[in-house]
């Protein structure tokens, strides 16, 4: 049984259970002594006994001792814990690459920063002589600032002559068979994910070295552009048969991945091992190399035409009048310059046989700017999120997202956050299972405005949401918790109500609208966790503050709940 949190292991007190593997349990947890987060893997007591689990559980302690690197999780050190042991880690905030890929292929100039962090790792673990053998985006997290780290050395192999001296490294029949037999990969679903990823010397059970590494460094790059495995099959036959015997789909690399990412990927999947890349520090010389003339750079000059995958953050934020205003003082005292904007126009149709949401007429475009997230019915019943593609006509509904009454999107645009049934709730873009992130009580917004409550997710993990019941903002964790107050009303201004909060990209400050009483609207300037607001703009007619609250909320062409929908981010009317 997992757990609890207040659960004390040595110095660690456990805060909440992170996930769960072939393994063990994985913790996040508070160092007492040092005031630190850090996560602790336990082996379950019922392991303690299985000396091919105790194995490999020292193996990842003794060789995460060995390497110190930035984009490879650190060891702390190894804790008794009731007849079993737990190993105590670096704690990444972040999200893992295979949580990401559920939101479909990545950026071409992300995968490009990545593959460059991903080949510093490995190519310091190969320095050491050490193969890692599992890697896939399930194993390699990308922190909140976009530091790639490589987790779960539990398979890694020391190839070192002084390993092999000590008898740290089982001949090589018994090594490979343990990757594919081991109990401890035969949970449902974890060695295809494994299969997927194994060169065909490694798939054949035959000794392998870094160069297996390299093969699964391809096999990554190549699912981060296409958002599909390099092979995959309905069984895990089918998957080694795939990666022995077949070519990758190379017509599925998108158009505008460039020449140098091409060939690196190209390199790194031929199946015989003497012809493949055979060392990470070449590929990395490749990838600097290609910095020079930006390997992230399509091969040619060519426009992109309407490709949603050259569409940047910035290429499709829905501006007014009022809103440039505001962005442009508020990225004037953040110190940043604004990109150049583009104008996309497009029109959205409501759900086949279905309607909008007349009431809450809210949408929101995530922030990578590649779907849009909006309420519509789809028939009897109450409305629900409905998320498209831009580049698609066919948007897809949410289960669970059901009396949705406002949206809005997590920083990655992996997910959406909403309210419904006293509740400020998330779930992925894709779908799945749906979380309570913190109560929401009555708004008084919905009896002013019918626009509902309103939120914003920073790029540090804080939600600030609102007006609660007494007017006020409130912070919250994105992953749940309790709301604390993040405004304060003024009562010697009449301050009625906070709303319509929105970070700036430094995540930590936002802007929300105050109404001091009568026909005052103040900008106020806040951040997040302080007290202490600054006002950018002192008062706003009654019809220009209801016009602001309508085009943050909206900003959108005339329609009713039948007609579609007509985005043209330069309207002003």
């Amino acid at each position: 049984m997992p757990l609890e949190p207040g659960t004390s292991i040595g110095p660690y007190v456990v805060v909440a259970l992170e996930g769960t593997g072939g393994m063990g349990h994985v913790y996040r947890a508070r160092d007492a002594r040092l005031k630190r987060e850090v996560a602790i893997k336990v082996l379950p007591a019922e392991f303690s006994t299985d000396p091919d689990r105790l194995a490999r559980f020292q193996r990842e302690a003794e060789i995460l001792a060995t390497l110190h690197h930035s984009n490879i999780a650190t060891v702390y050190g190894v804790e008794e814990f009731e007849g079993s042991r737990a190993l105590v880690m670096e704690f990444v905030d972040g999200a893992t690459l295979a949580e990401r890929l559920g939101s479909g292929p990545f950026q071409v100039t992300d995968v490009g920063e990545i593959a460059r962090q991903l080949a510093d790792a490995l190519d310091a673990a190969h320095e050491r002589g050490i193969v890692h053998r599992d890697l896939k985006p399930a194993n390699i997290k990308v922190t909140r600032d976009g530091t790639v780290k490589v987790l779960d050395f539990g398979l890694a192999k020391d190839v070192t002559p002084l390993a092999q001296a000590r008898g740290n490294v089982p001949d090589a029949a018994a090594t490979e068979a343990a990757t594919i037999t081991t109990p401890a990969m035969t949970s449902p679903g974890f060695l295809l994910g494994t299969a997927a990823y194994m060169s065909p010397e490694q798939a054949r059970g035959k000794p392998v070295d870094k160069r297996a590494d390299i093969w699964a460094y391809g096999c990554v790059l190549f699912e981060l552009l296409t958002g599909r495995r390099t092979f995959d099959g309905e069984t895990v036959t089918d998957v080694l048969a795939a990666v022995v015997g077949r070519e990758p789909d190379w017509s599925g690399l998108p158009p505008d991945t460039p020449a140098a990412l091409r060939t690196i990927i190209r390199r790194c999947l031929r199946k015989d091992p003497k012809s493949r890349s055979r060392d990470m520090g070449d590929i990395r010389t490749m990838l600097e190399d290609a910095t020079g003339v930006d390997v992230t750079a399509p091969p040619t000059s060519a426009s992109h035409g309407a490709s949603g995958r050259s569409w940047k953050p910035w290429a499709v934020t829905i501006s007014s009048m009022v809103l440039g205003a505001l962005a442009v003082g508020a990225l004037a005292f953040m110190r940043q310059s604004p990109p150049p904007a583009r104008a996309t126009r497009f029109v959205v149709l409501p759900p086949d046989g279905g309607a909008f949401n007349a009431t809450y007429l809210h949408q929101a475009i995530s922030p990578d700017g590649s779907r849009l997230a909006f309420l519509a019915y789809a028939g009897p019943g109450p409305s629900m999120v409905w998320v498209r593609v831009l580049d698609d006509v066919t948007p897809h509904s949410l289960a669970g997202t059901e009396g949705a009454s406002t949206l809005f999107w997590s920083p990655d645009s992996t997910a959406i956050a909403f309210f419904t049934d006293g509740f400020l709730k998330r779930v992925g873009v894709n779908g799945g299972a749906v979380r309570n992130i913190a109560n929401m009580p009555s708004s008084r917004l919905q009896l002013l405005t019918s626009a509902g409550p309103s939120g914003s997710w920073s790029s540090k993990g804080t939600i600030v949401f609102g007006p609660a019941d007494d007017g006020r903002l409130f912070q919250v964790d994105a992953r749940g918790g309790t709301p604390t107050p993040v405004s304060a009303l003024s009562e010697p201004k009449g301050d009625k109500f906070h709303l319509l909060p929105e970070f700036l990209p430094d995540g930590q400050h936002f802007l929300y609208i105050s109404r001091p009483g009568g026909d005052i609207w103040s900008v106020q300037l806040m951040a997040a966790g302080h007290a202490t607001c600054s006002t950018l703009t002192a008062k706003l007619s009654t019809w220009l503050g209801s016009f602001f609250m309508c085009v943050a909320t909206h900003s959108i062409g005339k329609g009713s709940d039948q007609t579609p929908w007509t985005f043209s981010p330069s309207r002003q009317s």
